[in-house]
């Protein structure tokens, strides 16, 4: 017999047991083989915990943002909008990374060091700046916190295997999930001004994302984040094609 192999024999039904005894156990075999053949390969995978541990004491953070997209102003506007807007819990903050590229290699960083095998991710020796990264990572919903460490999500596994080029531009669609961010991010796309009427755009949506509105920031705070998102949107214009003359 093969190794962990469950013998059914066992199961068989022999002359001595009574008519409630054999329907019991014919009950039995039935429900086991039916249990057996729903559980598919993949369920077991994840049935497994296994943690990968990050020191932010030790470096490990690469450099994954020298690249170009052939792709204009109009391509990234159209990809944040493919994918549906999701309800962010407003307990996890507003990112407040002035460098979108930190966020993206963080992540990057992070789908590499995981190899495919990880499940979840724990932290240590974590600072302010880090913590930044980590509720980016779970505001855009790429990991989920759990009671002992943070649970690594579909959008995560997704990078796996994919260029860098095709992960940014994963990246970008997982932006657009954001109410505010999606909507902060075409409005610079649509007009390169960033002047008084645009800010004040930027501020009313983001006086409208949960997260701010749980955060009851400071209108210093808020006048940074909003020079934030005119950051992130430079950031994306220096990866896209020169326009043609």
């Amino acid at each position: 017999m093969e190794k962990n192999k469950i013998d059914l024999s066992k199961f068989l039904v022999n002359d001595g047991l009574s008519l409630q005894e054999e329907r019991d156990t014919s009950l039995a075999v039935s429900e086991y083989l039916i249990k057996k053949k729903s559980i598919q390969p993949e369920q077991l995978d994840h049935q497994v915990k296994v943690v990968l541990e990050i020191d932010f004491s030790k470096e490990f953070l690469e450099n994954h943002t020298d690249f170009r997209l052939d792709l204009a102003k109009i391509d990234v506007f159209n990809l944040l909008s493919i994918e549906k807007t999701e309800l962010i819990h407003p307990k996890i903050p507003f990112p407040k990374t002035k460098n979108l590229d930190d966020i993206f290699n963080f992540l990057v960083s992070l789908t590499t060091l995981s190899n495919k095998a990880s499940t979840h991710i724990s932290f240590k020796h974590v600072k302010d700046s880090d913590r930044v990264l980590i509720d980016s990572l779970l505001y855009f919903k790429y990991l989920s916190l759990t009671d002992d460490d943070y649970l690594i999500t579909e959008s995560f596994t997704k990078l796996y295997g994919k260029s860098i080029e095709n992960k940014y531009i994963l990246f970008i669609k997982q932006l657009g999930k954001s109410p505010s961010v999606r909507d902060i991010l075409r409005l610079q796309l649509s007009s390169e001004h960033f002047d008084s009427i645009n800010k004040n755009i930027i501020r009313n949506d983001l006086l409208g994302d949960g997260s701010i509105i749980e955060e009851n920031l400071t209108d210093r705070e808020l006048k940074s984040i909003i020079n934030n998102m005119r950051s992130w949107h430079l950031s994306i214009k220096r990866k896209l094609r020169e326009p043609i003359l």
